[in-house]
């Protein structure tokens, strides 16, 4: 039946998978259909290399977001971009689009960002998630970079999916191929980029695994495709954690 099973991630910028730390992967390799839908350009980061070129920025951002989706296994679908940073005062039109793509592209289950995560683009991303699959399309949250919601607060979730050592280096890959974003950066900004390198370690530690990767099921009513992709050999996941 896992072969049949088609999800989509849905991700502000195009780095943002990451952060689901190689669940990607290990879908693609599970034999899921993947598609990826990013909804800003990923201009907004000043970076020196690019001198204030937004358009150059722009272009390189979203070549990354193809390679890397490629070499994962996955399908970048093309749409429309809203202004980076700004998602928030988008959400009708990001809504609207949103609902579009899904009408077409069908998805069983949609992966985004945490709804608490501290960065506002991120957050909107789960609004507007929530917002089009309404009580049809099940919904996972992704863990945010240091496994805290905005508020500093620890996440509890759901679900969390043992990963393989291979699965664990083609997402570190998968992540890199986005050099823009994690090469020759300020030290201050190199942290985030080790904090995401460091997910699968940190979040296996919290479950006496080496490598894994942390997920939040937001209605357990309307099915839980990720519990029946891995089964309990590589699940673990408590339903008394579900949303209110």
């Amino acid at each position: 039946m896992t072969e049949r099973l088609h999800g989509m991630v849905i991700q502000a910028h195009p780095d943002d998978r990451a952060q689901t730390a190689g669940v990607d992967v290990a879908l693609a390799a599970a034999g899921i259909r993947l598609s990826v839908v990013t909804l800003t350009d990923g201009v907004a980061r000043e970076l020196p290399k690019f001198k204030g070129n937004k358009n150059r920025l722009q272009k390189v951002r979203a070549e990354e977001d193809k390679v890397s989706i490629n070499y994962i296994g996955g399908v970048l679908l093309d749409t429309p971009k809203f202004p980076d940073s700004r998602l928030s005062k988008n959400i009708y039109s990001a809504a609207q689009l949103l609902s579009s793509i899904i009408a077409v592209d069908k998805p069983q289950f949609l992966i985004t960002p945490h709804l608490y995560d501290p960065h506002d683009d991120h957050s909107a991303t789960a609004e507007i998630a929530l917002t089009v699959a309404g009580s049809e399309i099940p919904i996972y949250f992704m863990d945010t970079a240091i496994g805290r919601d905005k508020n500093g607060s620890k996440i509890a979730h759901t679900h969390s999916v043992q990963l393989t050592r291979n699965e664990i280096r083609k997402g570190k890959k998968a992540f890199r191929l986005h050099a823009s974003q994690t090469e020759d950066l300020p030290p201050e900004e190199m942290r985030d980029v080790f904090d995401v390198l460091g997910m699968p370690k940190r979040i296996g530690g919290e479950h006496g695994v080496a490598y894994a990767t942390a997920l939040t099921l937001v209605d357990f009513s309307l099915g839980d495709p990720i519990a029946e992709i891995f089964g309990d050999e590589r699940l673990i996941f408590s339903k008394d954690m579900q949303l209110a």
